[in-house]
């Protein structure tokens, strides 16, 4: 998609293999993977990666994304004030990508994620002070400068 600044917004997705879904002996995702999943990315574009888990954000952004859009985690299914989300579907203690807005440098390249609590539940069919959500996200020009950044707009809470 053209945008005013004269660069274009690719906006790419996929769905991982189960095998990166997997409680135990997940398998290293490389980006190889990536590329053959999406697609090689294009540094001369504005990436849009939207990928269902949020645990291999380091690999997406060594792919090339820019911005990150995620769920999986469902906020961690069960929250605890200060300390964020406790458990994954996964079962994985303290999730380091829970909910909420992340970044990373990777090759020099600054990248974001936003992960969504989301409306539904998982494996687990609780949600204990994690009220569910919707993220809208508004893609602005920089002022500064040619490059967009993504940023989570509006929580909206049902």
């Amino acid at each position: 998609y053209p945008l005013a600044n004269g660069k274009s917004l690719r906006i790419t997705g996929g769905m991982i293999d189960r095998d990166y879904f997997r409680r135990v002996k997940r398998p290293k995702m490389s980006k190889e993977y990536l590329d053959d999943l999406v697609g090689k990315s294009s540094y001369t574009q504005y990436q849009i990666l939207i990928a269902h888990n949020p645990m291999y954000f380091e690999q997406y952004a060594k792919w090339g994304a820019n911005l990150v859009l995620s769920g999986h985690i469902h906020g961690g299914m069960v929250r605890l004030p200060f300390l964020g989300g406790v458990i994954s579907p996964q079962l994985k203690l303290f999730p380091k990508y829970d909910a909420g807005q992340f970044e990373l440098i990777s090759n020099g390249k600054k990248s974001q994620m936003i992960v969504s609590r989301g409306l539904g539940i998982h494996t687990i069919k609780i949600r204990f002070l994690n009220r569910p959500e919707l993220a809208v996200v508004t893609l602005k020009s920089e002022t500064d400068s040619s490059k967009i950044h993504g940023g989570v707009n509006e929580r909206r809470n049902p």
